[in-house]
């Protein structure tokens, strides 16, 4: 039974470790997973396992500490259903990178978001320049979320296929 409660104390440790450091990462690192990080997220899983487990192969202790995290994400997901404002503190709220048409620089600084980027996301809406937007929004996921300028008719105009995040693309 203490092997039982050490497993799950390591796993919350390293869930919590994890999360906070996801977290740091901001959010454009969380949208643009890729092969490399596919690999990278693997190999961290398989370096921590032994933490979480002590190392031990047992199917209980995997099973153990799977369940722990499935039983803490669940718990986490409960908690911001309930505390919805403890979920932007740590979880951070989106950010606006253009208004009104005009480059936001100092909040595409913080969220390390380049020109460039912005400029992809905007053509996959269909939108040629800065100056067609009414709002570009970082959302919390690391997508793009763009609202171009009203025409004449009051149409917007362009949605796109999917959501855009930093880094996507050829």
């Amino acid at each position: 039974m203490e092997l039982e409660f050490e497993i799950v104390g390591r796993t919350l440790i390293i869930f919590l470790f994890l999360s906070a450091g996801l977290r740091l990462l901001g959010k454009r690192t969380l949208a643009q997973y890729n092969i490399y990080d596919l690999a990278m997220v693997m190999a961290v899983a398989n370096g921590i396992q032994n933490g979480m487990t002590k190392g031990s192969g047992l199917l209980r202790v995997g099973l153990l500490s799977a369940g722990t995290l499935l039983f803490a994400s669940r718990l986490v997901s409960r908690i911001f259903t309930r505390y919805p404002s403890l979920e932007s503190r740590l979880l951070g709220t989106p950010t606006i990178l253009v208004h009104d048409g005009v480059l936001l620089r100092d909040q595409m600084k913080r969220e390390q978001v380049t020109e460039m980027q912005l400029m992809q996301a905007l053509r996959e809406y269909g939108v040629a320049s800065v100056a067609e937007t009414q709002l570009v929004v970082l959302e919390v996921d690391g997508a793009f979320s763009v609202v171009a300028m009203k025409d004449a008719h009051g149409d917007a105009g362009v949605s796109p296929a999917k959501p855009t995040a930093p880094g996507d693309g050829p």
